[in-house]
């Protein structure tokens, strides 16, 4: 019985040496365009499914035609997890599937990844600033250009601007409704509502001229509906705290000068 279990064995050990000497089994057999296709795929890093969804057909077919090209090829490459890649492009793989992913759900569901949000920014108030600043400080460059960006839109800047007269107001005493002051960013950005000048949102040094202001038009009654107007500096600090009769007798003073009266 152990002579024969020893023929057999090397009998086998013959038949193995005898296939690996002939190399892939099919290999006297032409590759196909979907087999070659398959392949293509598999080796650029993308896993079995996603082959399959690009190519239109199912995991097993996907895997039929890889596993013919393999006895046809002798590559075992594209039976593998992640076919002929490096680490660095497997890891960019799945940070891409990942982000994929993230993306779908925050479409899904938009209220809850807010509420998720907020929830963690509350929980690492501390560490989200540090993590600002550090980058702040370590991206001089790209900082300046993202702010610059962001204030040379006009919708952001007067959105910025609208925010800054609420905390103004809150810290003198006076008036103001959110809203009122809110819906400038849904009227005409681009001009002055007095002397109708194009308004600059160009993010300059210095207080421009024709740059935009959101001006109360009667002072005394602080930034509500009807009493605020997006306004250039320049006609802003001329109008300063002058009500209607004020500004008559001003006009009419230098009309009075001009005529030499």
């Amino acid at each position: 019985m152990g002579g024969c279990n020893s023929r057999i064995l090397l009998m086998s050990e013959n038949l193995i040496k005898k296939i690996e000497n002939q190399g892939p089994l099919r290999a006297y057999m032409p590759i196909s365009i979907r087999e070659n296709e398959a392949a293509k795929l598999r080796l650029s890093g993308k896993i079995l499914r996603e082959v399959a969804d690009e190519m239109g057909i199912s995991s097993s077919q996907t895997w039929n035609l890889l596993h013919r090209y393999y006895e046809k090829t002798g590559d075992r490459a594209v039976l593998r997890r992640y076919g002929r890649v490096t680490d660095e492009q497997i890891l960019a793989n799945r940070k891409a599937r990942h982000l994929r992913a993230v993306q779908a759900y925050a479409k899904r569901h938009p209220e809850r990844v807010k509420a998720r949000r907020k929830k963690w920014e509350a929980k690492n108030a501390d560490g989200r600033r540090e993590y600002n600043r550090n980058w702040k400080n370590n991206n001089p460059e790209r900082y300046r250009k993202t702010i610059d960006d962001w204030r040379s839109n006009p919708f952001t800047r007067i959105k910025l601007l609208c925010y800054s007269r609420i905390a103004d107001s809150k810290r003198r005493n006076i008036s103001y409704d959110e809203s009122a002051l809110l819906e400038l960013c849904n009227g005409p950005l681009r001009s002055c509502a007095l002397c109708q000048c194009e308004l600059d949102y160009s993010n300059g040094t210095g207080k421009n001229p024709q740059g935009p202001s959101i001006d109360r038009v009667h002072p005394e009654l602080g930034y509500i509906k009807n009493n605020v107007a997006l306004l250039c500096n320049q006609c802003n600090t001329l109008k300063g705290g002058g009500t209607a009769e004020f500004h008559r007798r001003v006009a009419d003073f230098m009309d009075r000068c001009l005529l030499g009266v």
